[in-house]
């Protein structure tokens, strides 16, 4: 249980514009929207896991709000229903100019891409979103869980001040039970403890000091350590300098799991027994190659059973020509895609990064929406033989260069046949900022 009072969440349920939150108990059937917007109400107690009761049976009207995704009104969501294969996405209001910050909402997006309009959204960064697809965790200075459903906000008591020299990061435990975070005091040390919901320290996961390495090193991991929980709540997996470890919820060593490379980090479960880690080919730092463009190269994914047998290769091995241009791949992440991979490759610049399509020993690059070239894609989730991705939709003009920039989630086949998701609007600035899924991801 949370032992402290709750907080007002500055957040408003969407409906035809505006309209109250619905909490339990309240009524399906709504008076025409307020254009002067909700009125926040004060709740305590902890975040309510009822499930609301059936969606009425006469279909809602759409909700539109200008620059927005066309979608069902909140009252419509099935929350019993969501869950993997939904996406959760934080949407800036598309629009033309730059002149101001533009409002954002969130938005549900089913399995057959029907968006649900969820709520206003105060353009805070979403650190996770639950298993149960309930609720979302942010940080503001402090750690705020916030309910989805009936729009209760709670902190999570800790001492962690905005402003502090420390970097916080944090996940849901795949339980929902606890929460798993990263605070990281730059360069210096970093610690991954397990907080009960009440911000008690529940087990410290890991606390070392920090490696004198720089950003060149092959064996340097820039956040420390990267982690992901087992989909059971009891074994967590850590990727640190030292290598790979797969632990107890309690922090105790169960085995040192195989660490096919440097510098490994871990950035999703690959399937049910194996982690996903990239990391830096030994050979390759070794070589005469090693760190000859803005950013090192060469990093490889592999997929690392946990019950420690050897890792298994997902991408090519680099190969060192005397050529500088012929720059080896960074691979930072990765997806099934069907019997392909599809990776992502790091960057150093705005748009350095791309995503590769591997079948076999083909390799086909993604060449982005027609119009607008690939600039630093991220993986989503997969979807079968497809992958959705998260990509800048950029316009062009003759004497200005690029224009607009306009985030769209797509859909990627390995043969590269991309179809747009969310809106597509090329020159306009906007779309969305962030797209999340209830799976575990690397932290």
């Amino acid at each position: 249980m949370r032992s402290r009072a709750t907080v007002i969440l500055m957040l408003s349920l969407l409906a035809a514009g505006c309209g109250e939150g619905l909490g339990e108990g309240d009524s399906t059937t709504r008076p025409p929207a307020s254009t002067t917007g909700p009125t926040a109400t004060s709740t305590t107690g902890p975040v309510s896991t009822t499930v609301p009761g059936p969606a009425t049976t006469t279909a809602p009207a759409p909700w539109a709000g200008a620059g927005f995704p066309e979608a069902m009104s909140p009252e419509s969501i099935p929350w019993d229903e969501v869950g993997p294969g939904w996406l959760l996405v934080r949407y800036a209001q598309s629009t033309e100019t730059t002149g101001s910050t533009s409002p954002e909402a969130l938005f549900l997006i089913d399995r057959e891409n029907t968006f649900y309009a969820v709520a206003e959204w105060d353009g805070r960064e979403i650190l996770d979103w639950s298993a149960d697809g309930r609720s979302v965790l942010t940080f503001d200075g402090m750690l705020q869980v916030i309910d989805l459903v009936d729009g209760a906000e709670y902190t999570v008591p800790a001492d962690l001040a905005a402003g502090s020299d420390d970097r916080i990061d944090a996940r849901f435990s795949p339980t929902g039970d606890d929460i798993v975070v990263r605070i990281l005091s730059w360069e210096e040390h970093v610690r991954l403890e397990r907080w009960a919901a009440d911000g008690a320290l529940a087990a410290t996961l890991a606390d070392l000091d920090l490696a004198t390495y720089t950003y060149g090193d092959p064996e340097f991991v820039q956040m420390g350590i990267t982690w992901l929980y087992g989909p059971a709540g009891s074994q967590v997996a850590v990727a640190t300098s030292d290598g790979i470890s797969l632990l107890t919820d309690q922090g105790a060593l169960i085995r040192q799991l195989d660490a096919p490379g440097l510098g490994c980090t871990l950035s999703r479960w690959w399937d049910q027994g194996s982690v996903l880690a990239a990391c830096y080919d030994a050979d390759w730092a070794a070589s005469e190659c090693w760190y000859r463009g803005p950013i090192p190269d060469g990093r490889s994914l592999w997929s690392v059973p946990i019950d420690g047998s050897p890792a298994a290769r997902l991408t090519p091995q680099p190969v060192c020509t005397a050529d500088p241009a012929e720059a080896a791949a960074p691979y930072e992440d990765g997806l099934h895609a069907g019997s392909s991979v599809a990776a992502c490759t790091g960057h150093c610049c705005e748009c350095g990064g791309n995503l590769e399509l591997i079948t076999g020993s083909t390799i086909t690059t993604w060449t982005g929406y027609p119009g607008s070239l690939p600039c630093s894609p991220s993986l989503i989730a997969a979807r079968g033989d497809r992958v959705l991705v998260l990509d800048t939709v950029y316009g062009s003009d003759p004497n200005q260069g690029a224009t607009g920039w306009l985030g769209v989630v797509f859909e990627v086949a390995a043969d590269g046949a991309t179809q747009p998701i969310t809106p597509v609007e090329p020159g306009w600035y906007g779309g969305v900022r962030q797209a999340l899924t209830t799976e575990e991801a690397g932290g």
